[in-house]
């Protein structure tokens, strides 16, 4: 037997597929559910620099706050490109049904984020075409780490400029519980700060000084004040999503909730060049998974359980993403290597 996938794809409906052009350092990812109803979808943004798409229709007062995949690019505001192809996509897998006594396609629903990733420094990024390679590729299988995807440039620790980063990259974790419930993340970690291991407290990957440590974000505040060099820019995005059938606002809550575990795992977080945003999804598969009488005496139970669990994917997705980062070449202005923690 195979190992057990303890990735979001080990959650029934979610596909995950990558596509990626690495010798311009830039990719995406796609989320396609594949779930006997519409997912309840919601989104928390909380950097200052977000770059979004499509999630004027998750807002609580929007009607159906739904959407059939979710995309995470590189490329920046370029990167939306995607959109398209993975429209595309499930157009023509889309049959026709009555609307209002004719036969049509319905809409389909796609929401996502960007990143300023490698790519767009080199002038390149996800196009409509490479979002349909995504969705080609799309697949239940145990998601793929690091350098992939929304992943391939992807960069952490930019307080120093882009020669004492660090690479990062596509992270994502899953648990199941004895009763059922599932709670996953998939998390695209492209951070101006570190990466810090909550268990330990100490940077694994970062701003790196001369003499092989890590730059803190406080013994640099003099020189950033004084410096008349690029402002570091990054973000990091990503998708938690559930088995658990919730409704629109407890999803929201859970996706609020989850952002604890990128102030967790990157420091500092939420930065005004971090365009941070997550989307939170439920697939609605598991009608309860909390016994009646702690419901009742616990409001609120359902959002904690959820949240804090998705929280702790958040966290275990970022450090699997940086983890699994692979050193790259880069070639632009000087001659040098972004080191990442695996080898290779």
């Amino acid at each position: 037997m195979g190992r057990r996938n303890e990735t979001i794809t080990g959650i029934e409906g979610v596909r995950v597929g990558h596509a990626e052009d690495y010798d311009s350092l830039t990719g995406c990812t796609v989320l396609i559910f594949e779930t006997r109803r519409w997912p309840v979808v919601a989104v928390e943004v909380r950097g200052g620099l977000p770059g979004t798409y499509g999630t004027a229709g998750l807002d609580p007062s929007a009607t159906i706050r739904s959407a059939k995949a979710i995309f995470l690019s590189g490329g920046s505001l370029d990167g939306m490109d995607v959109a398209s192809g993975i429209r595309r996509f499930l157009m023509e897998k889309t049959r026709l049904r009555p609307i209002f006594g004719v036969k049509v396609k319905p809409p389909v629903g796609v929401s996502g984020a960007i990143v300023f990733d490698l790519g767009r420094r080199m002038g390149h990024w996800p196009d409509a075409e490479m979002g349909y390679e995504a969705c080609e590729k799309a697949s239940s299988s145990r998601v793929k780490e690091g350098n992939v995807g929304t992943g391939t440039g992807c960069t952490v620790g930019k307080l120093r400029g882009i020669k004492f980063s660090m690479k990062g990259g596509v992270g994502s974790s899953c648990i199941t519980l004895p009763n059922g419930l599932q709670v996953g993340a998939l998390v695209a970690v492209n951070a101006v700060g570190n990466i810090v291991d909550p268990s330990s407290g100490q940077i694994i990957a970062g701003t790196r000084s001369e003499n092989g440590g890590f730059h803190e974000f406080t013994e640099l505040m003099p020189i950033l004040l004084s410096r008349g060099r690029e402002v570091p820019i990054g973000t990091t995005v990503g998708v938690v999503v559930t088995n658990a059938d919730l409704s629109h606002d407890e999803v929201q809550k859970m996706v609020q909730m989850s952002h604890d575990g990128l102030a967790r795992s990157i420091r500092p977080s939420h930065t005004a060049t971090d365009g941070d945003a997550l989307f939170g999804v439920s697939t609605g598969e598991l009608r309860t998974f909390l016994p009646r009488r702690l419901e009742r005496e616990w409001i609120g139970l359902r959002k904690d359980v959820v949240g804090h669990l998705a929280a702790e994917q958040v966290t275990a997705s970022v450090i699997r993403a940086v983890r699994a980062a692979k050193t790259i070449k880069f070639d632009e202005a000087w001659n040098g290597m972004i080191p990442g923690l695996a080898s290779g």
